[in-house]
């Protein structure tokens, strides 16, 4: 029986490809507030905070990583999106080419060197680590906040997940898990279904930790347990990207034939309504230690 870890380590464990693919669709959504800058208007600013699961980075390439006061770890269980994560970290503290010593005035050269200081202390506030979300290598009570962005469903047991997020927060500290709900963008994978693609409906990940569920199981293990919607539906005029996102959830190579006929209804559906739509159903669950 396939895994959601299976699905994870197939589709993120070599490549960022898929990953950048589903994210890419998400520039047709109907709220004119993305994602990420929402999410980021009800996470912490500062303290230290982890990401856990967070592929290349993207949030925190909508967020500035380097604001005062706040301590940024990111791990993801792929080595692959991990070299993502470092490269981030490397060009938000890279400093900017110094003037050559012999050439500076010496007050240029004081003031040269404490902004590489500042570099190498900001450097230090993003570290990256390649681990398990169900085993962090991390000290209980590290971390005043713990993100977990669209990824518990990839992983096979949530609650082992979710108790190593309470072992590592902080008594008071701040969870925030997003998750899918059961009917999330159901019209593409109506798509796939019908050009032969089940594997990409019946995806393990698909079932594992749907909004619906999630409440529940965050509550096992956290109090003050809230869910709030992320209000977006996508409204695509192309079909490129649609064909593109199918392409990338396939758990087996996508033949051109196919291709070709998920195009052809994607584009029969544009040509009747202008565009094609997809309902979406996110949540953002946020709760305390």
């Amino acid at each position: 029986m396939r895994k959601p870890s299976d699905d994870a380590v197939q589709q993120y464990a070599a490549t960022t490809d898929n990953l950048t693919s589903r994210i890419a669709i998400h520039a047709y959504g109907t709220n004119p507030q993305g994602w990420f800058a929402w999410l980021g208007e009800r996470l912490p600013t500062g303290g230290d905070v982890l990401e856990v699961g967070a592929g290349t980075g993207e949030l925190w390439r909508h967020l500035d990583p380097r604001r005062p006061g706040l301590r940024l770890t990111l791990t993801d269980f792929s080595a692959t999106m991990c070299e993502r994560l470092r490269d981030l970290a490397r060009a938000e503290t890279a400093p900017a080419e110094a003037a050559p010593a012999e050439t500076a005035p010496a007050e240029v050269a004081q003031v040269e060197a404490a902004r590489v200081e500042a570099a190498r202390v900001e450097a230090a506030r993003i570290e990256v680590r390649q681990c398990d979300a169900t085993d962090l290598p991390f000290a209980d009570g590290r971390f005043d906040a713990v993100i977990a962005n669209h990824m518990l469903y990839h992983v096979d047991d949530p609650d082992a997940a979710l108790r190593e997020f309470a072992r590592v927060l902080r008594p008071g500290g701040r969870l925030f898990v997003a998750t899918n709900g059961r009917e999330h963008m159901v019209e593409l994978f109506a798509v796939a279904a019908a050009v032969g693609k089940p594997d990409v409906n019946g995806s393990a990940a698909r079932s594992n930790f749907p909004a619906e569920d999630a409440p529940e199981a965050v509550g096992r293990h956290f109090h003050d347990v809230a869910s709030e919607a992320y209000p977006s539906d996508l409204v695509v005029p192309v079909a490129e990207p649609v064909v593109a996102y199918l392409a990338s959830l396939s758990g087996e190579s996508v033949t051109a034939e196919q291709l070709a006929a998920a195009r052809a209804l994607v584009q029969e559906r544009i040509d009747a309504e202008g565009h094609f739509r997809v309902h979406k159903h996110t949540e953002l669950i946020t709760a305390t230690r």
